[in-house]
């Protein structure tokens, strides 16, 4: 078995059409492993010398690609907070080619920690990356680090949306009623001929909603702005995108960039205008999209990363995402675990006390406000 390492954007365009075949013939419904969303990821946020994907070849045939790069000596899957799932392109002998892949990150590389975050319950590489963990000499550590909600998509249309609660079915007409008051009500995919209105206005509404929460809005900068437009434009020559928009009158007040592959639907960044939130434009247009799904054949309808409790409302399934980090030192690993510790006590005082919570927030937004002054 060969590995060699791939450090330029010259040495990665040598190996597109192995990718897209790997990605193709491996079966995987990840979409972010796909050569479109990786190279791009790179291209925008990446520069010579950070990439370092390793093509792994047996009997002269690529059979694995790991989609990584080096931070600081921190060897990670591309895609950093944009990708919900990440994992390894392996088409067969998942064990002998991860045990391939660590060695040589071990022996070749000037490394400090490995981390590869979110690989799905569902992936045919965690099993075998967990048992080989128990065999290295470095500590490690695997944890569950998200939930992905989903429906999944079985009978009818009629009969799901009938299992659904009363309330949430209220609210729905409640909204239908209020946006015919409003004037008419249409729903529009994106395009080669409204691709600018489109994600123009999904920005500008995106940061509008992310101002009255904790954080910043993804569209604050430019590179993150190009890297979504070229997206869409690439996903949509393929086939994979499905973004859309609701209008009440022409004005655009809800946003759904989404994924489609593999009779899956990726239900990534929704957004709609603030000033509608008390008519649920978000639940009208999940309506709308799950039942295309049942109507098309889809299999599943993947709310993706996110516990919100609004997904919940949809949702009769769950898949978790796990993390696996390997530490060269000790001290590392020690210091980590107190980390993760702290964060989970936080998280619980955050979601069991409603005081905390209110606090916490206020003081997030001051923050934030202070930053931005300062700027």
């Amino acid at each position: 078995m060969k590995i060699s390492a791939i450090s330029t954007f010259e040495g990665l365009s040598g190996i597109e059409s192995s990718w897209k075949r790997i990605f193709r013939e491996s079966g995987s419904a990840n979409i972010f492993l796909s050569w479109e969303w990786s190279s791009l990821w790179l291209k925008h946020f990446v520069s010579d010398g950070g990439i370092f994907v390793l093509k792994v070849e047996d009997d002269g045939d690529v059979v694995g690609i790991a989609p990584m790069i080096v931070v600081r000596g921190q060897v990670c899957f591309i895609g950093g907070g944009l990708a919900d799932y990440t994992d390894f392109l392996i088409l067969r002998d998942q064990r002998k080619v991860i045990a391939a892949i660590l060695d040589f990150i071990f022996t070749k590389t000037d490394w400090v920690m490995i981390s590869f975050p979110r690989i799905p319950e569902s992936s045919p590489n965690l099993l075998p990356l967990r048992e080989l963990l128990s065999g290295i000499a470095y500590p490690s550590r695997v944890r569950a680090v998200g939930v992905s909600p989903c429906v999944r998509i079985t009978g009818t249309w009629d009969d799901y949306y009938k299992g659904t609660s009363k309330g949430l079915r209220q609210d729905i007409r409640t909204a239908h009623n209020k946006f015919r008051s409003m004037g008419e009500t249409t729903y529009e995919d994106y395009n080669e001929n409204n691709s600018e209105e489109l994600l123009n206005c999904f920005f500008e509404m995106h940061r509008k909603r992310q101002a009255g929460k904790i954080g910043e809005s993804l569209y604050e900068t430019q590179v993150n702005m190009d890297f979504f437009s070229e997206l869409a434009s690439a996903f949509h020559a393929t086939g994979w995108s499905d973004f859309s928009v609701l209008k009440i009158d022409g004005r655009i007040i809800s946003a759904v960039f989404a994924f489609k592959y593999h009779r899956i639907f990726f239900y990534w960044i929704p957004v709609f205008a603030p000033e509608f939130l008390k008519y649920s434009p978000g639940k009208v247009h999940i309506q709308i999209l799950l039942k295309k799904c049942f109507e098309e054949g889809f299999r599943e309808f993947d709310f993706m990363r996110g516990d919100e409790s609004y997904k919940y409302k949809w949702a009769d399934g769950s898949a978790s995402s796990y993390e696996v980090k390997i530490y060269r030192s000790r001290s590392r690993y020690r210091l980590d675990s107190m980390k993760d510790r702290a964060r989970g006590s936080l998280r619980n005082m955050y979601n069991r006390n409603p005081l905390f919570r209110k606090i916490l927030i206020r003081f997030s937004k001051m923050t934030l406000l202070s930053h931005l002054r300062q700027s």
